[in-house]
């Protein structure tokens, strides 16, 4: 399983693209598990996130954190806490974020983690989910 923490554009449309490759994905808030159903456009097909809130299972070993930077530390701090060591953090927060992520690697020492950079775009456009066309990609290190 996959979790996606942070249930904006990012991670609606994060959920999404990992659901439609056939992957299992948790979605979480500040409230914990996030139900959603919302039509998604990419390119000119029109599709569908329907996602049922989960439990978050200990075993996830990708978790992707989809927050605002000044949010971060407090999302990852209600969460990450549910998850078993040896799990990869992925930070995908725009702007410098780097004091933080080495904040949380410290408290959270036997995750890997790592900051990441989504290079999709995604906006809410009257209620439709959009995802920009074009060869975007995820890049972590």
């Amino acid at each position: 399983m996959i979790t996606v923490i942070g249930p904006g554009c990012v991670g609606k449309g994060l959920t999404y693209l990992l659901s439609a490759q056939g992957c299992e994905v948790a979605l979480l808030g500040r409230q914990g598990p996030v139900s959603c159903q919302q039509d998604v456009r990419v390119k000119d097909d029109i599709g569908r996130l329907d996602l049922t809130a989960k439990a978050v299972s200990a075993d996830s070993q990708l978790i992707l954190v989809a927050v605002k930077p000044y949010s971060l530390t407090e999302a990852c701090a209600q969460h990450l806490h549910k998850f078993r060591p040896g799990s990869t953090v992925v930070c995908l927060s725009n702007g410098y974020v780097v004091p933080e992520i080495q904040q949380m690697a410290s408290e959270y020492s036997k995750m890997c983690w790592r900051a990441g950079v989504v290079k999709v775009g995604f906006k809410e456009v009257d209620g439709i989910l959009e995802i920009s066309p074009g060869k975007g990609r995820i890049f972590w290190g």
